[in-house]
């Protein structure tokens, strides 16, 4: 019996498709995925070691290298050049591996006054007034002696005396630096290099006094041991200015010998030297038997 035409063509129709559906179920689980798209990637500085805060990046290289970072993984803010930082100064410290940010960095230009610090410096801000800072013709970079003056307990007297000597000035009135042309600024505050022990005294004789600014010669760093100075030209022996005073030497007196009369009333003298005060009593002693 003869197969009908349309019969015949379901079969081969049937036939094709489930060939078909065997090819895509082949391909389905034994064919090869697709590879991803690569990750687009950056490059960054990051710190070859723990970079301190306040240091100067003069040469870049010495402290950063750089890598290829995902750019996901990179902070929004990274240093990408070493170019674009040298020069400038770190605010904060970057630890060995970090990436450099933005954020790390002080402002192109700008240097903290404590970046300048060498080992065991300090800073020290003192108030000052015009007249006292040389009539404003100290600026930063200035070298400068300080003048402490006290009022003394005895005879109500003021006492002064050179406390630092060969200071260097870092900033008045916060300001490291004067814009050109200056020549004169008034100021009230002057902010000076110091060690731990200078700054112990600035602070005893600011409080207990006031203090002088003296300009001196950039090229001058001889130091100059004086005694102090006061209205009647000698040094108390107990200054707290001076920590070791020199002795005082007992100032002579000339005594006016008296001729010897038994009828005539002699007058007698007593000279009594305390503490580099002398003072000079004198008596009427009657002779006479």
């Amino acid at each position: 019996m003869k197969a009908k035409p349309k019969m015949l063509l379901t079969v081969v129709l049937a036939v094709l498709a489930g060939l078909g559906a065997s090819v895509a179920t082949s391909k389905y689980f034994g064919g090869k995925p697709e590879a991803p798209a690569a990750e687009e990637e950056g490059t960054v500085l990051v710190a070859r070691q723990r970079v301190p805060g306040y240091t100067q990046l003069t040469e870049p290289r010495q402290w950063f290298e750089l890598k290829k970072m995902p750019k996901r993984d990179m902070p929004r803010d990274a240093v990408r050049q070493l170019d674009h930082v040298r020069g400038r100064t770190l605010k904060s410290a970057v630890e060995p591996g970090g990436v450099l940010t933005e954020s790390n960095l002080l402002p192109p230009g700008q240097e903290p006054l404590v970046a300048k610090l060498r080992e065991g410096e300090r800073l020290m801000t003192v108030k000052v007034t015009l007249d006292s800072a040389a009539g404003g013709f100290i600026l930063p970079g200035s070298r400068v002696d300080v003048v402490a003056t006290q009022m003394r307990s005895e005879g109500n007297q003021p006492f002064s005396k050179t406390i630092l000597q060969n200071i260097e000035v870092l900033a008045i009135d916060q300001q490291p630096q004067i814009p050109e042309g200056t020549i004169a600024k008034t100021y009230d505050r002057v902010t000076l290099r110091v060690t731990l022990e200078q700054a112990e005294i600035l602070s005893v004789y600011a409080d207990t006094g006031t203090l002088r600014l003296v300009a001196r010669r950039p090229d001058d760093t001889a130091e100059v041991k004086t005694g102090g100075a006061s209205p009647s030209g000698r040094q108390p022996v107990t200054s707290p200015v001076c920590e070791n005073p020199p002795p005082q030497k007992p100032v002579p007196v000339a005594q006016t010998p008296v001729p010897a009369s038994p009828l005539a009333k002699q007058p007698f003298r007593q000279t009594i030297i305390n503490n580099g005060q002398v003072r000079v009593y004198e008596y009427e002693l009657d002779d006479a038997p």
